[in-house]
């Protein structure tokens, strides 16, 4: 997911943004009031990484990230599975992974019936395989077909899985990362009109200034 270059890089591009936004909008204030100019900081990386929704947010991903991991691993080690058996065996996998119990004493007894199936079937392809062409019976060939046609269907369908997976990740983190700077943008600007502020700068590209908002920015975003 490249999440943390893709985050530093929005961290950055939002800072500036931030900056941009507020500084015309405190600019146009002064023009409004013609009162003095107020500048304060704000740290934008730490408002977006300790907003209680960023947090939250980025559990839920990468919680379904791991069960996404999972499922696919288990589509891989199982090739020669059916369909439905590789997605009853993931399920399984999945709930022994991420249930605070565990498996019940049924559905241990259905992964191990999976496993031992899967098995089965790895050791009867590996010795076809080895057999000598010569030494086929057509049962033997139908069998290697089978085998080989559940092996390419499998790869298809991760690939498919993959490709599907981390686009609906990817796609559910920039959503979350756009709501996060809003929001972070929205609390800095409520914040600076409450005091007066006309000027906000990120903290990093300024060396000093007489109030920083941070914190009670961070105290209005983590309210909501």
């Amino acid at each position: 997911m490249k999440q943390t270059t893709d985050g530093v890089r929005a961290i950055i591009l939002a800072s500036i943004l931030l900056c941009i936004t507020i500084s015309l909008t405190g600019a146009r204030a002064v023009q409004e009031k013609n009162g003095g100019l107020r500048v304060a900081t704000v740290d934008v990386g730490r408002l977006y990484n300790e907003y209680s929704f960023t947090i939250n947010t980025l559990q839920e991903l990468q919680k379904r990230e791991q069960v996404s991991i999972t499922v696919l691993r288990t589509l891989a080690q199982h090739a020669l599975l059916s369909e439905a058996d590789q997605k009853a065996l993931a399920d399984l996998v999945t709930a022994e992974a991420t249930s605070p119990n565990g498996l019940t004493p049924e559905q241990k007894t259905k992964k191990q019936q999976l496993l031992d199936k899967s098995k089965a079937m790895s050791e009867e392809f590996l010795a076809l395989q080895q057999k000598v062409v010569g030494q086929l019976t057509p049962q033997d060939k139908e069998k290697l077909n089978q085998y080989s046609r559940a092996q390419n269907e499998t790869e298809q369908r991760l690939q498919r899985s993959r490709a599907e997976t981390e686009e609906a990740l990817q796609g559910d983190m920039i959503k979350n990362r756009n709501k996060a700077f809003k929001d972070v943008r929205d609390a800095v600007a409520k914040v600076a009109r409450d005091k007066g502020v006309t000027l906000v700068l990120e903290s990093q590209f300024a060396w000093y200034a007489e109030t920083d908002l941070t914190e009670d920015a961070l105290k209005v975003l983590n309210k909501k």
